[in-house]
Formats: C-alpha cells, sequence, structure tokens
C-alpha cells in the first residue's frame, strides 16, 4: 500500500508541476449538474479533460461567511446557507490583492472554494475507488503570502486520473496575516480560512465521490509552507492525511514573523491611523477603506523592500483559547508537536528564475537594484536578525564572493547566479534543515524531492538563461 502511494503521490506532482499552469478547460455541455450539500443546491458544469474525458465542475462555493466589517481580522466564520440554487459555473472573486503593476483587483468577500471531479455518485452509482470515495486533493496556492488565487490552476490533467481536486481561496497580505502579537490581532487569517474549508471538504466531499477520510494537502512556495503550518498545527487536526510542500516549508527565511508588532505600526501609518497601542491599530485599520489598505502594499515586496506578511507565532490566551501556530515553527518540530503523516517536501533549482532573469533584464529594475545593492542582498539573504552588523557584513561579503566572484554590479549576465544564491538560501538549504528537524524526532514518512526538470517551455528555456 505504501509503495502505491508513493508512486501515485509521485506521479501526482509530477503532473502537478507541468501542468497546473494551464487555464480551466471550456465547458462542452450547456446542462446543468447539481449536487446538494449541508448549505443548499448548487448548479455545476460539464467539462472535458486534457485527454478527452468528462468531469464536473463546480466553482465558487463559499465555504465561510464574508470576513467583511466587523469580521476583517477576525476568525473565521461558518458559512450560512444559500437561499434559492447557488450558481457553480463560474469562478468565484479573487481576494484582494495589488498587482505587480500596482492595481487593486479582488474583493474582501473571497472565501470560496472550486471543486473538480470525474465521477459522481448521482451519475456513477456505487461508492468506490472507480464510482465513488476518490482520493481528494486540496491545492494551496502560493503568491508569497499577498498574491494569487484558486482560479489560476486547472483541473483538466489531474481528472484523467481518479482524484477529486480541490482549490481554494484564502485572505492574503494583510488581510490574512496582520498580526499584532497579541490577542487584539493574532494573525494567521489565512491559514484559518483553509483550516474551514478542510472542515466544509470534510463535512461535503462525499456528495462529489470524494473520501473525506482520504484527503492530501499540497501546496507550491507560499502554498508549500501554508502547507507545512498545517503540520504544526492542532488546529487542523483529523482534516487532511497527507500532504506535499513543494518549495516552501514553515522554516523558509521568507516565511519567517520577526517583528508583528512593527509591521502592524508600519501599516497604520501608511493610512494615517494612530500607533497609540494595539486596540487602537487594529479599530482604525478594519474601518479603513478596503481598497486603500491593500494599496499601501507593496507590489513586488520580496526585493527591495522589507514588509512581508507572513504566518506568525500566537500566544494562548483567554480570548484566544486555540492558537493555530501556538510556537516558532522550529521549536514545535523539536518537540515532535506535529502529525507525523507522509509528506512529500523539496525544491526546484533555480526557483525564482523568471522574476530574477526579468529583473535583471530591464534596465530600470537592474539599475534600481545596484543603487540598493546592499538592501538588495540583505532582503535575498534573510539572515537571522540576532547577527550583529559586523558578522553580517562578513555573510554578504562570502556570499558575494562565492556567487558573484567579489562583483556588486549586476548586469544580465549575473542572472544565473544570482538565481543559484537565491535559490540555495531560500529554497534548497531550508528544505533540507526542515527535513534534518523532522527526521531527528522520529518523521520517518518524509519523501525529499529536487525538482530540475528542463522541459521546451521551461524558464530557463525561454529566457536569457537558456545557454548556462
Amino acid at each position: 500500500m505504501q509503495t502505491k502511494w508513493r508512486r501515485h503521490m509521485a506521479a501526482l506532482i509530477v503532473s502537478c508541476a507541468l501542468q497546473m499552469a494551464a487555464h480551466v478547460s471550456q465547458a462542452v455541455d450547456s446542462g446543468a449538474i447539481r449536487v446538494t450539500v449541508q448549505q443548499g443546491v448548487m448548479k455545476g458544469k460539464t467539462m472535458t479533460s486534457a485527454k478527452g474525458r468528462t468531469f464536473y465542475s463546480f466553482q465558487g462555493i463559499p465555504y465561510a461567511k464574508p470576513p467583511t466589517g466587523l469580521l476583517r481580522f477576525r476568525d473565521t466564520q461558518p458559512p450560512t446557507a444559500w437561499e434559492g440554487e447557488l450558481d457553480a459555473t463560474e469562478p468565484g472573486s479573487l481576494c484582494m490583492q495589488v498587482t505587480p503593476l500596482g492595481l487593486v483587483v479582488g474583493t474582501e468577500d473571497c472565501l470560496i472554494l472550486n471543486i473538480f471531479t470525474p465521477l459522481l455518485p448521482e451519475q456513477n452509482g456505487s461508492h468506490n475507488e472507480q464510482n465513488g470515495e476518490l482520493n481528494v486533493m486540496v491545492w494551496i496556492h502560493g503568491g508569497a503570502f499577498y498574491s494569487g488565487s484558486s482560479e489560476q490552476y486547472s483541473a483538466q490533467y489531474l481528472m484523467d486520473k481518479n482524484v477529486v481536486f480541490v482549490s481554494i481561496n484564502y485572505r492574503l497580505g494583510v488581510y490574512g496575516f496582520l498580526s499584532t502579537g497579541d490577542d487584539e490581532s493574532p494573525g494567521n487569517y489565512g491559514l484559518k480560512d483553509q483550516t474551514a474549508a478542510l472542515l466544509w471538504v470534510k463535512k461535503n466531499i462525499a456528495a462529489f465521490g470524494g473520501n473525506p477520510n482520504s484527503v492530501t494537502i499540497f501546496g507550491q512556495s507560499a502554498g508549500g509552507s501554508l502547507v507545512h503550518c498545517h503540520i504544526l498545527s492542532p488546529f487542523s487536526e483529523g482534516l487532511f492525511h497527507r500532504a506535499i510542500s513543494m518549495a516552501g516549508t514553515a522554516i523558509s527565511p521568507w516565511a519567517s514573523c520577526p517583528d508583528p508588532l512593527g509591521m502592524a505600526q508600519k501599516q497604520a501609518k501608511l493610512v494615517n491611523c494612530s500607533t497609540a497601542n494595539t486596540s487602537t491599530i487594529v479599530a482604525c485599520l478594519r474601518n479603513t477603506d478596503p481598497v486603500l489598505l491593500v494599496k499601501t502594499y507593496p507590489s513586488v515586496p520580496l526585493i527591495l523592500e522589507d514588509m512581508l506578511y507572513t504566518p506568525c507565532p500566537e500566544h494562548k490566551t483567554s480570548r484566544n483559547p486555540e492558537p493555530f501556530l501556538p510556537g516558532d515553527p522550529l521549536d514545535l518540530i523539536r518537540a515532535g508537536k506535529f502529525k507525523k503523516i507522509p509528506w512529500i517536501v523539496g525544491a526546484n533549482s533555480q526557483d525564482m528564475a523568471l522574476f530574477i532573469s526579468a529583473l535583471l533584464d530591464i534596465n530600470v529594475a537592474r539599475n534600481k537594484i545596484n543603487k540598493n545593492f546592499n538592501t538588495f542582498f540583505e532582503n535575498i539573504l534573510f539572515l537571522p536578525p540576532n547577527l550583529t552588523k559586523v558578522q553580517a557584513d562578513g555573510v554578504y561579503e562570502k556570499v558575494i564572493d562565492f556567487y558573484l566572484n567579489g562583483t556588486k554590479v549586476l548586469s544580465q549576465q549575473d542572472a544565473y547566479q544570482i538565481i543559484e544564491g537565491y535559490t540555495d538560501r531560500n529554497f534548497i538549504y531550508p528544505v533540507k534543515e526542515t527535513v534534518d528537524a523532522h527526521l531527528a524526532v522520529g518523521h520517518d514518512e518524509i519523501f525529499w524531492y529536487n525538482f530540475a526538470y528542463r522541459g521546451l517551455y521551461s524558464t530557463t528555456t525561454i529566457t536569457s538563461l537558456r545557454n548556462y
């Protein structure tokens, strides 16, 4: 059984990595498909997979109350029943975010999920591996915790397999991860949204042919890190049974939470809110215009900005009796406080290649990086905050010598070296550190991989990196 599971999951991860960037395939049958869940009746549609198999699509399904008004910066609330029939034939709204061009898209009312299944009990009769009770895979998208959505990813390749695919939206950026470090805003709302979605799946997925006792959560980059957070959290106990973290774990340096209160204070100042105390900050931000609130967030915060909202440890208090992340991730691992479930975890060679090569190909961006070279390197290395300036400077010099032969003026030809250094620090090493820590306390069912396939349309094939 375990060997079969390994083969099955390995095939799925390759399929996901290669194919999930495509858009959802076109509907081929105008006939409506209806399914009844706890909230009411919904109408879906019939679609065709990559190899011509018929499957069923249900999109834009609300799994929680809209986190608007007084529910902004509060834990996810259960959904209410809808009136009449829910039209689940089209995607729901994006969660609010700012695009790389500085445009605000999405709404706060965005907590929806999508379900794609090749088999429905009502269409196929008895429940077995061929006609229902299929394995379920729940996708948690990446996007640096501030961007992305469920609708970016297609089911058309997975639907050639006997698996139910679920993709979810969750609150992003300030809406999803604002933390004041105390009870006023404990944070991790995006993770709590995901838990609410998993609970919805547990209660309702059998109606779509899925087995609620065979759920795999998987995600890429920030999504992979969030998957790991669920492994570490008691909050989502019993809601999933296997996990896949692609290019991200909870101890990735870019997923750390060094100064949540400082972030909250900075956010407050950006929208002219008082920073007198955390209660004042949260009350003001809760009443701030949603577009203004998200617009103050940098559109590309990873390179020359230090403003990145991430999951943060919470304190257990009378107002917060069930913290999602009850401690620092590495401390939780070392204490053995996590789910010892089968877990595929790995990284991609030359991660962020498209982004960094594009930056160095654009004169304006490259000049900005060279003008702020030290800041650029500080932000891509994510050194521990307890290092002294002398220690940090020593590390920077060694890294620059090793990857760039000492140069501090970057050209297009330096893209490969920057990508190698960035990948080593932010993806390869953190995955190794994570796996070693889990293995040290008896987590045996870990399957570690490195994804290095170079295809016809890989980033390193179609950009200036093709000669490396």
